[in-house]
């Protein structure tokens, strides 16, 4: 199961590592591309805006210089300051000159032989006086439409095509809006519905057919589009150089992705998630006093439950917390439980005890000691009643493991060597630690009944504890015989699958129960 999620995880990786900077780098090219020819639209844009504004300003210069022009009106002195005017604008394609009532009476042509009444379109009124007629249709320059600009009796007639008169239009369509009329000239046939959704709401941006940019100014619209394909090009030459570029983040993705996943499922990383997500239990192994066959404690054993139903052994993640500074986490988390699972129960049975491994850094420190102090408090449990178990590693340098050993019997704990025998300890040792009972390794125990090298040992340490007057507990115990061995040795204590497994808090709790009912009732 671990192994199928382990190459679900790294397919996942590799599609994910590849995909999102490849579409990362498309995108970002379609991007990039679509806003450069975006600002080679905006330019087009402000410029035909400008060549508008421009345009209004030569007529409206034109018809004030009219109108300060001394002759009097369709005289010849007049007829030809018009022609003069219009010769020397290129805007202006024409220009007029009205009766009181309305009727042309000349133009730049000449005096008037057909007296035509002004055109009865709407004209627009515009912020800088002049009035404005948009597209006037005339007989001259084949019938191209002029706009038509006047104050008072004096009129210019301009060529709308001015207003979208720019370069570098090949494959941009234009288009100039004015509001409250709409369109006034377009080059290269834009897209009709969309000058009328940009002048709407005037904004650059793009469609899946155009892209498009925008400039305003009073009640003048510029637009400039082009189909959304002319971006190719420039597209192409810029995933030209994004592609290599993602195809090296993908490969660093995978590599990166492949050492976290490696590391999440090393039994180190997973170790680390574990301790994060405090996804460790503890399991209770009972104690039995060997004298009366009462359960009268049980020792505390971390347990890390895993997605199939099993568990990890401590022998196998302990050693590794140790390395890499995690067993200060785990031990806490040990006690939070302990003290969770157990103080109605501890308070209740003044006489049980609950013992707890203690790692050797734990123990030299003394930190742990603080972490009891503060749990046990909260929850008022006696510090008598909680046992700490320490290996002989822990206690080799003797000073040190004194000292230790000492503060913890000032805070009110009792001290057991755990696994005695399998490591470095001597008589001297002994000797020289305050200690209150040895714990003799199930190695030992193993050997009873049996004849191997280690079977001289047992009796040997046996006999050391009694010596030192140190009280002991036998792990390991799985048969009659290794029992009747130990009761025989006047050993107290003793653990291990004869009595019962490893139980979960509530299990144990029914345990401790029945253990002391059939012990009253042995005795």
């Amino acid at each position: 199961m671990r192994v199928a999620r382990s190459r679900s995880l790294v397919a996942l990786l590799v599609i994910a590592s590849l995909c999102i900077p490849i579409v990362s780098a498309v995108l970002i090219s379609r991007n990039l591309a679509l806003h450069s020819y975006q600002r080679q639209l905006t330019d087009l844009s402000e410029s035909m805006l400008s060549r508008t504004e421009a345009t209004l300003d030569e007529a409206k210069a034109a018809l004030e210089a009219i109108k300060r022009h001394a002759s009097i009106p369709c005289s010849e002195g007049h007829i030809t300051e018009m022609r003069r005017l219009v010769a020397n604008n290129r805007s202006i394609v024409g220009m007029g000159y009205r009766g009181e009532n309305g009727l042309l009476k000349c133009s730049d042509y000449g005096p008037s032989k057909v007296a035509a009444p002004r055109s009865d379109a709407i004209s627009y009124v515009m912020d800088n006086g002049l009035h404005m007629i948009p597209r006037l249709q005339t007989q001259v320059a084949n019938n191209q439409p002029r706009s038509l600009l006047y104050i008072g009796s004096n009129e210019v007639l301009v060529d709308p095509r001015n207003f979208t008169d720019i370069a570098r239009t090949k494959d941009a369509q234009l288009a100039v809006t004015l509001d409250q009329v709409g369109l006034i000239m377009e080059k290269n046939n834009p897209d009709r519905e969309l000058v009328r959704l940009v002048q709407k709401k005037p904004a650059s941006g793009s469609q899946d057919t155009h892209v498009y940019a925008v400039a305003k100014e009073g009640p003048w619209t510029a637009i400039a589009m082009s189909p959304i394909g002319v971006i190719g090009p420039e597209f192409s030459k810029l995933l030209y150089v994004m592609l290599p570029i993602a195809i090296v983040i993908s490969v660093l993705f995978i590599v990166l992705g492949l050492g976290l996943i490696r590391k999440r499922t090393s039994i180190e990383g997973r170790l680390a998630t574990a301790v994060k997500e405090h996804a460790f239990t503890v399991h209770y192994q009972p104690i039995i006093d060997l004298r009366t066959g009462a359960c009268v404690g049980a020792e505390a054993l971390a347990r890390w439950p895993q997605p199939n139903g099993e568990y990890i052994a401590p022998d196998i993640f302990i050693p590794q917390a140790e390395k890499n500074a995690l067993i200060f986490s785990i031990t806490d988390q040990v006690i939070e439980t302990v003290v969770r699972d157990m103080a109605e129960t501890l308070l209740a049975q003044k006489d049980l005890h609950i013992a707890i491994n203690v790692s050797a850094a734990d123990m030299s420190s003394g930190r742990v000691l603080g972490v009891l102090r503060r749990l046990l408090a909260e929850a008022s449990i006696p510090s008598e009643q909680v046992w700490l178990e320490a290996t002989e590693r822990g206690l080799m340098d003797i000073e040190s493991a004194r000292q230790s050993i000492e503060r913890a019997h000032t805070a009110g704990h009792s001290v057991a060597l755990d696994d005695f025998g399998t490591g470095y300890a001597s008589l001297t040792h002994l000797e020289a630690l305050p200690i209150d009972m040895i714990k003799i390794d199930r190695s030992f125990v193993a050997t009873i009944g049996k004849v191997t090298a280690k079977s001289p040992v047992l009796p040997h340490i046996i006999d050391m504890a009694k010596t030192l007057d140190l009280q002991c507990v036998a792990e390991g115990v799985e048969t009659e015989v290794q029992l009747e061995y130990l009761v025989g040795k006047g050993i107290e204590f003793a653990q291990g699958w004869y009595f019962s497994k490893p139980l979960p808090a509530a299990q144990f709790i029914e345990f401790l129960a029945q253990s002391r009912a059939d012990s009253l009732r042995a005795h």
